[in-house]
């Protein structure tokens, strides 16, 4: 064919014709080519089949209002032709999913922009076509919002597979491995892109805040390392500042819940158990299946005495850790996990001091107490990430405190258990020998 329109440049039959194969074999941007050079010719007028392969052609290239240009040619030829109307139809609906989708995500209304998304893939079903690859590129955006890491990362794979140079999925993939704090990776990925597009300003931003990350990362490991805890703190703080926790970047991902997590470490060697705490939970809440945030919420947990819970922690540390911890890190495991079952026997043995739970002495005024009870419960609240336990015990202390008869009733009890006690006892030792959990 090719032959023939060299040999014949001005007979239109058989660019339509060779446009044709090009719409068979797949190739739309090649047919439509051919089917603009056909309109060019003279005495050529078109017909309708012609622009509804056109508008067809530009439906499937992902330029819906192109296409619908092409359908309204068709219908002045023919105004009643089913074809022109159900292929108009089916452009109209797909602009207003497009619409839809867009101002979905600005409004971050996340499942309405899946329906949307997905209501496009249902147009190109229609015309038995994927989706084109900005269109597909959508959905991996909201596996990202869903923190659906493994998906998202195949998924963009698979059209980077079929669109090699598909710049809008190649920065995409970059950060899906970013999030996924596969760092080094993403790094490479924006290479990739610089190659294909050197200027592009979306990939510069994304290889600057990546190479801050790396680099806040490393610095806060040293640190860490060498046991300098407010400077590893500090490095991962920032590092967490670079991340943020974009909703459309699934609250920070994978990357996120490891700074947070490290960052809870620090807090438990500084003994800042419920800042840690807050971290820790938020690092879950990202990668509920870690064993090593586990491990890390449990420790903090024993910091702040509440035993039973953490040794529920130990118990899933181990669940899901045991396959890949050495053996020596098992049993480290497993003595802690020990320790914090035989100090939640004797927690539940002994009756709760209310004055130590809020910190006071016994002398303590109305106002004290008050203020206590509102500077812990901010503290321990769990909406404010830390643990329901605590946050009872400290309702509970501000109950009894607080009520001036529970008061005098809870402190002539202390005061009668604490002359037994003394009666009986000559020493007060720990007769496990357990003087401390650190």
């Amino acid at each position: 064919m090719d032959f023939f329109t060299e040999l014949h440049p001005g007979e239109p039959q058989y660019y339509l014709t060779r446009a044709m194969a090009y719409v068979k074999t797949l190739q739309y941007t090649e047919a439509l080519q051919d089917f603009d050079d056909v309109s060019k010719k003279d005495g050529y007028e078109g017909d309708v089949d012609v622009f509804l392969q056109v508008a067809r052609c530009r439906l499937l290239l992902g330029s819906p209002t192109p296409a619908l240009l092409a359908v309204r040619n068709a219908l002045a030829f023919d105004p009643g032709d089913r074809d022109a109307l159900n292929l108009r139809r089916r452009i109209l609906d797909l602009i207003g999913h497009i619409d839809a989708y867009k101002g979905a995500v600005s409004r971050k209304h996340w499942r309405m922009a899946r329906s949307a998304y997905e209501s496009c893939l249902s147009v190109y079903a229609q015309e038995d076509s994927d989706a084109p690859t900005y269109i597909r590129c959508w959905g991996i955006e909201m596996l990202v919002v869903e923190g659906c890491w493994d998906e998202a990362q195949k998924s963009v794979d698979i059209i980077l597979r079929e669109d090699v140079d598909a710049v809008e999925a190649m920065i995409l993939r970059a950060l899906v491995l970013f999030l996924r704090a596969e760092l080094s990776d993403a790094v490479t990925q924006i290479l990739a892109v610089s190659k294909v597009d050197p200027d592009n300003q979306q990939a510069k931003d994304l290889a600057i805040r990546v190479q801050d990350v790396a680099r806040l990362k490393n610095s806060g490991n040293n640190a860490f390392s060498k046991g300098n805890w407010p400077e590893a703190k500090q490095a991962w703080s920032d590092a967490l500042q670079v991340v943020k926790d974009k909703e459309e970047e699934g609250c920070g991902g994978v990357i996120r819940a490891t700074l947070l997590m490290n960052r809870a470490t620090v807090h438990q060697k500084l003994g800042s158990f419920a800042e840690g705490l807050k971290d820790i939970n938020e690092s879950l809440k990202l990668r509920g299946t870690y064993f090593k945030a586990f491990l890390c919420r449990a420790r903090l947990l024993v910091g702040l005495e509440l035993y039973e819970t953490a040794a529920e922690d130990f118990r899933a540390a181990l669940e899901r850790g045991r396959t890949v911890m050495s053996e020596a890190e098992v049993r480290k495991v497993e003595a802690e996990l020990d320790h914090a079952e035989r100090f939640a026997v004797k927690e539940r043995q002994k009756e709760q001091d209310h004055y130590v739970v809020l910190g006071l002495g016994k002398f303590c005024t109305a106002a004290e107490i008050k203020k206590a009870y509102r500077t812990l419960s901010l503290k321990h609240h769990p909406d404010k990430g830390g643990v329901a336990e605590k946050f009872k015990m400290i309702a509970r202390a501000y109950e009894v405190l607080s009520d001036p008869e529970q008061k005098r009733a809870y402190d002539a009890k202390q005061q009668r258990s604490a002359h037994s006690t003394s009666s009986r006892y000559d020493d007060d030792y720990d007769s496990d020998g357990d003087s401390g959990y650190w």
